[in-house]
């Protein structure tokens, strides 16, 4: 549960900076969710996450991938979407890859930074995890593209979690009013 309270406080404070996230619960327990916002928890062991009303949700699970999708756009009519969160949890981590989930997220979080021009970087480390954030401005199949990258790995756990939180970059402003708390507050799965 402390590992679980210092994540959440760290998304909260270093994530998307400038972001409102959601307003406590007087019962001590998870925050209520922001106005036209709710939260969904995965079937899959991903976790609990918020939603923006209306936006479409995808899960897969192979091997020891769990994924969760929540976009605006219809991945199942599209295909893919343009403005959305990805989550990826990655279970058993050193035992299928043979490298901590602390160094492997160190070497994904430095291959993302080299997608784009770099708009944020930074690194936290708490009680058990260490998570990079990036966020890049690039190309996304000719469409300029802003995305934020979260990437926690918990050696402990063996867990790596790797999340994107995307929009074409002339909408980012727009979007990260739902983007921002999804980044900002979840509750993982571990």
């Amino acid at each position: 549960m402390k590992f679980l309270k210092a994540m959440v406080l760290m998304c909260v404070v270093a994530v998307l900076g400038g972001c409102q996230t959601a307003p406590g619960n007087p019962d001590g327990g998870k925050p209520n969710a922001p106005s036209g916002m709710s939260w969904y928890k995965a079937n899959n062991g991903v976790g609990e996450f918020l939603r923006p009303n209306g936006w479409y949700i995808k899960e897969q699970s192979q091997n020891f991938t769990n994924s969760l999708y929540i976009s605006k756009e219809n991945i199942e009519t599209n295909g893919r979407f343009l403005t959305g969160l990805t989550v990826n949890r990655y279970g058993d981590w050193e035992v299928s890859r043979k490298q901590k989930p602390s160094e492997s997220a160190k070497e994904m979080a430095g291959k993302f930074a080299s997608t784009g021009n770099v708009l944020l970087n930074r690194v936290m480390a708490g009680d058990g995890y260490v998570m990079y954030a990036v966020r890049v401005a690039s190309d996304n199949n000719g469409v300029k593209t802003t995305a934020h990258y979260l990437v926690a790995g918990m050696d402990q756990q063996d867990v790596l979690y790797m999340m994107v939180a995307e929009a074409p970059t002339a909408e980012w402003d727009a979007n990260v009013k739902f983007l921002g708390p999804m980044m900002d507050v979840f509750y993982p799965q571990l």
